[in-house]
């Protein structure tokens, strides 16, 4: 195809710098590849998560009665309905899932192409009251949306970065997701979620069924998460390495 006007500006940005910062090491591997960079400083910094506002101890109760889970187990979803987000496998896994914990509630908290699409979805597999499709949330309840969930799963085909995880995991929420793009870079499989391949609804299932039953393994993941993301993921952290690369590329 031919290259757009961002692939051109982007092309030109990169060969007039003296370094290169990606979120991610999936990001920096197709930079270089991309513009066949040489002698270029790439470095790889991580987005960051505000631990302060993003915290185990926030109450979500009041979203779960808005959205009529009630004290149903919670699965969580926060983010684009977009194709490459891989929600239409989340949908198909749900059903398994409804099967192994009938009262599982999902909530689908973003905006997108797909809305149409996942309405239908649901409708057609018999979900209509196992679903719930939220639109646009509020910035300042976002944090009561991850500390009203009980697992939340993230089931993108492909991804650059993919920050919502670390602000799941920063709420002590373990994760479910796919190896794809950057995302097992953030989440440690067997540590702080679980991870199964991408377009995989069976495996999504499976990984989601047992974060449901098992209470005492979601909550050491969810601890696990929290702990990582203090230790890696904070603005200080992130800051520093910036600071720490602009010195590189001085010296």
């Amino acid at each position: 195809r031919r290259p757009s006007i961002v692939d051109r500006l982007q092309r030109r940005l990169v060969s007039a710098s003296d370094g290169v910062i990606a979120v991610s090491q999936h990001v920096a591997s197709n930079v270089v590849n991309r513009h066949s960079l040489q002698n270029k400083s790439v470095g790889v910094i991580p987005n960051s998560v505000d631990v302060t506002r993003f915290r185990p101890d926030i109450d979500g109760s009041d979203l779960k009665r808005e959205w009529r889970v009630g004290s149903s187990p919670m699965v969580l979803y926060l983010g684009r309905w977009d194709h490459f987000k891989g929600l239409t496998y989340l949908l198909e896994a749900f059903e398994e899932v409804v099967r192994i914990v009938p009262d599982a509630k999902l909530v689908l908290v973003g905006w997108g192409v797909l809305r149409e699409t996942l309405m239908g979805m649901t409708r057609r597999l018999g979900l209509s009251s196992s679903v719930r499709l939220v639109e646009r949330l509020p910035e300042e309840h976002v944090p009561k949306a991850y500390a009203a969930s009980d697992v939340f799963v993230y089931p993108s085909l492909l991804e650059g970065f993919g920050i919502a995880l670390l602000e799941a995991m920063a709420t002590a929420r373990p994760c479910v997701g796919t190896a794809a793009g950057a995302i097992p870079e953030i989440v440690s499989n067997g540590e702080t979620g679980v991870l199964v391949p991408p377009r995989d609804a069976h495996g999504l299932s499976e990984a989601i069924s047992t974060m449901l039953s098992d209470s005492s393994l979601a909550r050491r993941f969810g601890l696990a998460g929290r702990r990582r993301v203090e230790l890696e993921f904070t603005p200080d952290i992130m800051a520093r390495k910036t600071l720490n690369f602009y010195k590189k590329l001085l010296d």
